[in-house]
């Protein structure tokens, strides 16, 4: 890009499942700074598969459940844009990653409260954390599925 090439989807593509293969915090950001690039660069061209890799990932880490969400909420802005023509809505697969993330986030925040102890104030922290996220993760599965299919009592 600095020398006045203009990389191709490929180039894109390959660049940002090399950063997520990182399986890091800074290696899922640089991702995502590759494929906003690719938004201003190859409007036309990128399409939603691009994506893919980068919420799968951060759902799998348990890092930062709301980074799903934030990528799923802007990939569907940016598919309703003029400016994007290319760009399909995110579909169920990728909304499917937002209880993924909840998922696995439950997991790290599991893991670890047995560390604490009753007399730590970390420890309501936590609990209340948890069941935020048990929460969250309830409304997802209710809101993906159709309302014939589920009834919550």
């Amino acid at each position: 890009e600095a020398c006045g090439l203009v990389p191709g989807l490929a180039m894109y593509e390959s660049v940002i499942q090399s950063w997520v293969e990182t399986e890091t915090k800074r290696g899922l950001i640089e991702a995502e700074e590759w494929a906003k690039r690719s938004l201003q660069m190859l409007p036309s061209k990128t399409r939603l598969h691009l994506f893919r890799p980068i919420i799968a990932a951060w759902a799998a880490s348990g890092w930062e459940p709301r980074r799903v969400r934030d990528w799923i909420d802007e990939l569907a802005s940016a598919s309703s844009s003029e400016s994007l023509p290319s760009l399909d809505p995110p579909d169920l697969e990728f909304r499917a990653f937002e209880v993924i993330a909840n998922g696995s986030y439950l997991a790290r925040l599991t893991a670890d409260a047995g560390e604490l102890t009753e007399q730590d104030s970390a420890a309501t922290d936590q609990v209340e954390k948890t069941f935020h996220c048990a929460r969250t993760m309830s409304r997802l599965v209710v809101d993906l599925l159709p309302a014939r299919q589920i009834q919550v009592s």
